[in-house]
């Protein structure tokens, strides 16, 4: 098993320049009701509190209703909401038709929003359904360029060829991706490489190393911070802003300095809120990591030396790996590279050898793995192996585990045949001898409140907390739900960034004995670590 650093990683979490506070602004938010979740910013009131609770300064808000009901009325909300609320920026949107259908009523009207305080507006060409490269868009461009107004587009809204066209069509007009997202770098670097009036928004870029590839590659200038809260998660982007491997003056510009370049910024609230700072209350295990390449999008630093540089830097005391090589095509040669791995990273590095249920014959070798020191258990994908984590060929790896006293983390997926919680909750119960982690805690977050009650009277399975839609307010409610003994930290670097998921957990609502519990001591005990095992 591992053999534990257990040097204190403590970090103080505050971005800081020259020895002062930088300002942080959110470039991408939403005020109001949303119909998947209960959320705080439903309100001004709540809103507020989530900024000061996470040392945001400044949010550009669009209102609810535009993604969820009448667009018209949306912005007529918006403005009522926010008028008087210096830290709060409105981003109406606009929706470019003819005959009536447009919003606001005619391209005349988009010469009023200045003087309504507006910098900057929101197109959303699939979701309000307009052609964003059509002509009636093209005039509304130009009137939103020639009043010096920035424009933020969701890239699930749209392409990145219509905004090459929009940018070379428009090249005075700034340009906002929101939700690029981590699987989609090599299109939104082409985007950047021909359209230099294009900024992206790093809340979605959350693969390890992204934010600083593109930094060195185009500049911090090209990036904006952003968290599309509250559909998505803000602790980690904010945990992340601060960790970046980047220079105070870098940081700076992504915090708030590259969005004051596109639009005619207003001053900075005189009451700042108080920073905030987190302190892990004890050694952080991350419970989920990968080395290596993946076929399915690129990931800018997929090295062990990465990793371990990023969890260093995060206050992670170790991190466990599969190589993502077994979690494909060769498990065998994957688990090598993994064990490889770790024994030049002692302390730093523990593994999960991937058991693949189509290579009956791996299990001797997997004994012989198991003994060997930095192993932390067996991890399964019955989804990328099709075969569903009930399935009897599992049965020789679940023995193999409960013979070695080792943990099972496996693939976690709600609606999948093959990993869906329910089987998590049959699998507990059949081998109850053997720890088994969810992992994703069911993935998709209408999951995952599922995923707890299907594992609530299955007390060796517990949910692990990493995936692109994992929330704090997730983590909080999950602690609620199972128990803060059945819910362990994990990021999926570097699949996603280390960074996005530790800062869930500092940013959940936990006690301080509950979240040292998430963070390291559930699967400490897990592991049978006690300084050393």
């Amino acid at each position: 098993m591992l053999d534990l650093d257990v040097r204190s990683h403590y970090l103080s979490v505050m971005t800081v320049i020259e020895g002062g506070r930088v300002t942080v602004t959110d470039a991408h938010r939403l005020l109001g009701p949303v119909p998947t979740d209960d959320v705080p910013s439903a309100t001004v009131a709540g809103l507020l509190a989530e900024l000061d609770r996470l040392a945001i300064d400044t949010a550009y808000v669009t209102h609810s209703y535009a993604l969820f009901g009448d667009p018209a009325e949306a912005n007529d909300a918006l403005f009522a909401a926010v008028a008087g609320v210096q830290r709060l920026r409105p981003v109406p949107v606009v929706i470019p038709a003819i005959g009536g259908a447009a919003v606001p009523s005619t391209v005349g009207d988009l010469d009023t929003l200045p003087a309504r305080g507006v910098a900057m507006v929101r197109l959303a060409p699939s979701r309000h359904r307009f052609d964003l490269t059509g002509p009636v868009a093209a005039r509304w461009l130009d009137r939103l360029a020639t009043l010096g107004l920035a424009v933020a587009v969701d890239l699930e809204d749209t392409t990145p060829a219509a905004l090459r066209t929009v940018a070379s069509a428009h090249p005075s007009l700034p340009l906002l991706v929101l939700g690029g997202g981590f699987r989609r770098l090599r299109e939104l670097g082409e985007l950047l490489d021909v359209a230099p009036s294009v900024r992206l928004e790093t809340g979605s870029l959350n693969t390890s190393g992204a934010v600083e590839w593109i930094a060195a590659r185009w500049g911090a200038h090209r990036l904006v911070f952003g968290t599309g809260a509250p559909l998505l998660d803000d602790a980690g982007p904010r945990f992340q802003l601060d960790q970046l491997n980047l220079s105070a003056s870098d940081r700076a510009r992504i915090a708030s300095g590259s969005l004051a370049a596109m639009v005619a910024s207003p001053s900075t609230p005189d009451d700042p809120p108080p920073p905030w700072t987190a302190r892990p209350p004890g050694p952080v295990l991350d419970a989920h990591g990968h080395i290596g390449g993946w076929h399915d999008f690129f990931i800018p630093d997929s090295t062990a030396a990465g990793l371990v540089a990023t969890a260093e830097r995060a206050g992670v005391t170790a991190i466990g790996v599969s190589h993502l090589l077994a979690v494909g095509a060769d498990p065998a040669e994957g688990n090598r590279r993994a064990l490889e791995a770790a024994r030049e990273h002692p302390g730093r590095l523990g593994v999960w050898l991937v058991a693949n249920p189509q290579r009956p014959s791996q299990v001797d070798a997997l004994r012989e793995q198991l003994a060997q020191p930095h192993v932390w258990g067996i991890k399964l994908h019955p989804d990328v192996h099709q075969c569903a984590l009930d399935d009897p060929a599992y049965a020789p790896v679940f023995e193999l585990a409960a013979e070695h006293r080792a943990p099972v983390l496996a693939h976690g997926q709600t609606g999948s045949p093959w990993s869906d919680p329910v089987l998590f909750a049959e699998v507990g119960r059949r081998h109850a001898e053997v720890p088994l982690l969810m992992g994703h805690a069911g993935l998709w977050a209408h999951g995952f409140a599922r995923a707890a009650r299907l594992v609530a009277d299955v007390p060796n399975v517990c949910l692990e907390t990493c995936g692109s839609r994992m929330t704090a307010g997730w983590i909080t409610r999950l602690v609620k739900l199972a128990g803060a003994d059945r819910v362990i930290y994990g990021s999926d670097a570097c699949f996603l960034d280390l960074r996005h998921g530790l800062g869930r957990v500092m940013g959940a609502r936990l006690t301080e004995p509950d979240r040292a519990a998430v963070l390291g001591g559930n699967l400490a005990r897990l592991l049978h670590i006690g300084g050393k095992a």
